[in-house]
């Protein structure tokens, strides 16, 4: 039996209404990706600016609008979209995110001098790793997901959950845009509109605790230590084949318990220096997951990790 305490928030009215909108996106989002294959044999690069969309639209249904989210979100928006559109664009990404990381950090309502800076980076730096995440073939349909998570993860760690529950309640449908159905990808402007959601509601719900806004930042788990195990492991490799089904299962499973230790282990600590300490050791382990995954699928034949020869055959791997 589930404790009633724990299923107490989700009966709350404002998990319900952003339930219902994120269900409304999904729909929206499912018939635009059926379009979109139409006439590509990409998915839809937009569940990450979905999931924006959503949170801001459920914050503002329920009372909770705040100055300079909207438009911050819709500049990070328009920053990714240019490197979805110019690819060549995409190592300017941190540089392009900026303007909508301030816009996004002024109107974090806090005391502390160094939140707004800490949200500023996490949107700009955070971001532009998540889009890197989201340029991994195999893996980028798990980001809708990873997002999700994430933002779970968020809910259970800052002491004021009345911007996390609702923006949490408009993200779950959309997990579902990813995995399982396949049907769209965060995008590189959505994963800056995400992440400038998720850090947004750090700051806003962790102002009470310095831990909570340590660990709700680092929630982003293996959606920023993939990108740069990979990078560590095999530098001017950036645009990667596919991931064998294998690795997107550790991927996961790594995920999980990187945002585990980020909110239940730092974001719970009274001393902001051990928050820091936990939180960057709990990045640290998703980091060496993903060299390890990426050590292991190099020295395979393809270097995707599953064995495949033309005499062989290609056996079950995660597909695009």
């Amino acid at each position: 039996m589930i404790p009633e305490r724990v299923l107490a928030p989700f009966t709350e009215a404002s998990f319900r209404t952003g339930l219902v909108i994120g269900l409304v996106m999904m729909a929206g989002g499912v018939v635009g990706a059926m379009a979109w294959r139409s006439r590509s044999r990409e998915p839809l690069p937009a569940a990450g600016l979905l999931i924006a969309a959503a949170g801001v639209l459920v914050l503002d249904q329920v009372g909770r609008p705040a100055p300079g989210l909207g438009a911050g979100v819709v500049a990070l928006g328009v920053a990714g979209v240019v490197v979805d559109v110019v690819p060549r664009a995409r190592p300017a990404l941190p540089v392009l995110a900026l303007p909508g990381a301030w816009l996004l950090a002024g109107g974090v309502e806090v005391d502390q001098a160094w939140v707004p800076w800490a949200v500023a980076a996490t949107v700009a730096v955070g971001g532009a790793l998540v889009a890197c995440f989201d340029a991994r073939p195999g893996l980028r349909r798990l980001g809708p997901a990873l997002v999700v998570a994430a933002l779970a993860g968020v809910f259970v760690t800052v002491p004021e959950t009345k911007e996390a529950l609702p923006v949490l309640g408009a993200a779950l449908p959309l997990a579902l845009l990813g995995w399982p159905t396949r049907l769209a990808t965060l995008g590189a402007g959505g994963a800056l509109a995400a992440t400038g959601l998720l850090a947004w509601t750090v700051g806003q719900g962790g102002t009470f605790r310095d831990s909570a806004i340590v660990g709700g930042l680092a929630c982003l788990g293996m959606l920023v230590a993939e990108p740069v195990g990979r990078a560590l492991r095999h530098q001017r490799d950036l645009s990667y084949r596919p991931a064998p089904l294998w690795a997107v299962l550790t991927v996961a499973a790594s995920h999980v318990v990187v945002v585990f230790l980020a909110a239940r282990v730092a974001g719970l600590h009274e001393d902001l220096g051990s928050a820091v300490v936990w939180a960057a050791f709990s990045l640290l382990l998703g980091v060496l997951a993903s060299a390890v995954v990426r050590g292991v699928t190099d020295r395979s034949p393809t270097g995707d990790g599953s064995g495949w020869s033309p005499r062989r055959g290609k056996p079950w791997a995660a597909p695009e």
